[in-house]
């Protein structure tokens, strides 16, 4: 299988630190390592099937897979490019999600 090359938008960088740090900051170094390894686990796997997220309500070009029960990615394909659109908290006000 081919694999998709994977470009992170800003906002996912920046959602990626600040979850990192929030994590760190309230469980330990150790949890904040445990989502990020999780999040290069998920990323892996959509290198190989793009497809296996579901599509987003709004954004018929996005899909989305779940991170950890409270985070949730967005991420659109074509080709063979893979782009990590939005980290989102699935706690926060559904209103706010512009691609649900």
């Amino acid at each position: 299988m081919a694999e998709y090359k994977i470009i992170y938008s800003p906002e996912v960088t920046e959602r990626l630190e600040e979850v990192f740090n929030y994590v760190a900051g309230k469980w330990g170094l150790k949890a904040a390592d445990d989502f990020i390894l999780t999040f290069l686990r998920k990323i892996e796997s959509l290198k190989t099937n793009p497809q296996i997220g579901r599509i987003a309500k709004k954004e018929n070009a996005f899909r989305s897979i779940s991170i950890t029960k409270h985070n949730r990615l967005y991420y659109s394909f074509i080709q063979d490019i893979i782009m990590l659109a939005s980290l989102i908290d699935t706690r926060q006000d559904p209103a706010k999600n512009k691609f649900e």
